[in-house]
């Protein structure tokens, strides 16, 4: 009885090494079968990922070799402790995006500030300030204390507030105010130029960030300060941090070509962007500030101190098919029998408060009907009138903008032209930029005020 009680043990081991053998035996089998299977796979996968791309197949094609040579040749601790700081930075940001919208948004409908170039400013050197104080009195940011980081000094030093505060100047303020200097309005440049200019500076941002994976876990910043972000059980002497000549050259070539992928899909995606769609299209002139001066007298009418709602009043010249969200719009309403323009018309966009009275927004829209109607006789005034009415949210690096579309067009009723004012849509658009940043790190609060169509000081 007690040795068959000792051999189930030995029979469940044999029955295990069993099904191992037969699972390599299968594996063998099924090795030709997978290798022709894989290989229709990636050619039907590339072939669609060539249709859906079109330009851009080739940049992600070079992204993906790009990660593949860093991924199969550098250190895999690196390349662990180079997500880890990635994946906190994301949430450090998501983190300040999610209590700064929120707190500013707050403010903004206590009427206690309004967006302005000043706040954004403000925004952004307390975000810096932020990183700087949870570095210096709890050793890591929330985002690296999530993923079980911590910052550390090496050898005898102390991370005081002096080293924090020069840590992050020389990881965040010192690359985005060099980069967003060439990636501020670079378009004014020849192609090349252009290509040139954004490449620098796509790669002076990526050098701070890729050097975490060639140095051996650390930033350019740490290494020069004798600091290290690190697990928080992990030994210093587990990640030897150090940057040679052949390091130096796959940092510096790393960069390079990570800024020339960025460099040419941000080319190609603002080429793109400047061609004429496929009809029906609207095609847009250069702003008309003759026209945008001789409007905006007439758009205010009637409405008592006007400045303190309205930041920005631009007229376009318009002309073509209408685009199709707006014919959808326009369906089912007075409008819906005009689907084109006749001859050339205007798109008006105005830029008011973020807490501008319906009852403004309403008389706006009234006089913008009467301006025309009395100013254009009927039978000469184009079909459409397009009037865009925005506000824009600044936090920071980031810009929130609420866009109401509506169309003015010229209905028949009883064989008389009338007029009819038709709602087309409203949209939420967030946007941030790198140059602009840099703008507001610097001060250079004209050329944010300018971008974004932002007064510099809130009233």
């Amino acid at each position: 009885m007690d040795g068959s009680h000792r051999d189930y043990p030995l029979r469940g081991v044999t029955l295990l090494n069993r099904l191992k053998l037969r699972t390599r035996q299968l594996r063998e089998i099924w090795k030709p079968v997978g290798l022709i299977l894989t290989a229709w796979w990636v050619w039907r996968t590339a072939k669609n990922f060539r249709s859906q791309t079109g330009p851009f197949d080739n940049l992600i094609i070079a992204c993906l070799a790009l990660a593949l040579a860093i991924l199969y040749t550098v250190p895999i601790k690196s390349v662990q402790l180079f997500a880890k700081r990635i994946v906190a930075f994301l949430v450090d940001l998501a983190l300040l995006a999610v209590f700064t919208v929120g707190v500013t948004h707050l403010l903004f409908q206590g009427d206690v500030v309004e967006p302005s170039a000043v706040v954004s400013m403000v925004i952004v050197w307390i975000w810096f300030l932020l990183f700087v104080l949870v570095d210096w009195r709890i050793r890591g940011t929330p985002g690296q204390l999530m993923l079980g980081l911590r910052l550390r000094t090496v050898g005898q030093g102390s991370s005081g507030f002096t080293k924090c505060l020069a840590r992050n100047l020389l990881t965040f303020v010192v690359p985005i105010v060099l980069a967003g200097r060439l990636l501020i309005a670079p378009f004014p440049y020849p192609k090349l130029g252009i290509i040139l200019r954004l490449c620098a500076g796509y790669a002076g941002l990526s050098v701070v960030p890729l050097s975490i994976v060639f140095t051996g876990g650390q930033t350019l910043p740490d290494l020069l300060l004798g600091m290290s972000v690190l697990p928080r059980r992990a030994a210093l002497n587990e990640y030897a941090s150090r940057l040679n000549k052949k390091r130096w050259v796959f940092l510096i070539l790393a960069s390079l070509v990570t800024g020339f992928i960025l460099a040419y899909s941000t080319y190609l995606q603002s080429e793109l962007a400047r061609r004429p769609p496929v009809p029906p299209l609207s095609q847009t002139s250069q702003s008309d500030s003759g026209a945008s001066a001789w409007l905006w007298p007439r758009l205010q009418a009637g409405i008592y101190s006007p400045d303190s709602y309205v930041q920005d009043v631009e007229v376009f010249s318009v002309s073509g098919d209408l685009r199709s969200d707006i014919r959808e719009a326009l369906e089912s309403t007075p409008c819906s029998g005009t689907s084109k323009l006749q001859g050339n018309a205007l798109l008006v966009e105005a830029q008011v408060w973020i807490l501008t009275p319906a009852t403004f927004k309403g008389v706006l829209y009234k006089n913008l009907g009467d301006t025309i109607s009395a100013q254009v006789p009927a039978s000469k005034r184009p079909a459409f009138l397009l009037f865009d009415l925005t506000t824009k949210q600044g936090f920071g690096a980031f810009t929130f903008t609420t866009a109401e579309s509506s169309a003015l067009c010229i209905s028949e009723s009883e064989g008389r032209p009338v007029d009819a004012l038709v709602m087309t849509g409203e949209s939420l658009r967030a946007r941030e930029s790198v140059g602009e940043l840099s703008a507001l790190a610097v001060g250079n609060l004209k050329v944010y005020s300018d971008l974004e169509r932002l007064p510099i000081w809130s009233r």
